[in-house]
């Protein structure tokens, strides 16, 4: 099979999976329960003095952590992974990135399911910053 053929077959696939998403209504149900998903998750975070910001778009969402929000200094040792891990372990997926985490629920997640995964990335964060005695 030539190079050729195999773009085309892949573009046409894409096109197809753009179509689908428009008919079923998900870009739009990705943007309405994304803004509810980062409007959430910032009041369920915004009393800790570890979080610096959280930001996002559509349904990517980030949580950026400091080690003082005064200074806005990075964390220098494993919070933010540990953070992680209690997630996982709590069964929400979230990635560590430099001293941020970062959540991609899928298009088709639910209110309820963004629900859960606000819950549990601010019940993480309690218990890590319980355990560790940050304040």
């Amino acid at each position: 099979m030539c190079i050729r053929f195999q773009v085309m077959r892949a573009r046409r696939g894409g096109g197809r999976s753009i179509g689908i998403k428009r008919r079923e209504g998900l870009v739009d149900a990705a943007r309405d329960n994304g803004a509810y998903f980062g409007s959430e998750l910032s009041a369920a975070l915004a009393h800790h003095p570890i979080v610096g910001q959280v930001r996002g778009i559509g349904m990517w969402h980030c949580v950026d952590f400091t080690s003082d929000r005064a200074t806005k200094a990075k964390f220098e040792d494993d919070t933010v992974s540990a953070i992680v891990n209690r997630m996982r372990r709590h069964g929400v997926l979230a990635c560590r990135i430099g001293t941020a985490l970062e959540m991609a629920p899928p298009l088709t997640a639910t209110r309820a399911q963004l629900d859960i995964a606000v819950e549990v990335c601010a019940r993480s964060v309690d218990e890590i910053v319980r355990e560790r005695q940050i304040s």
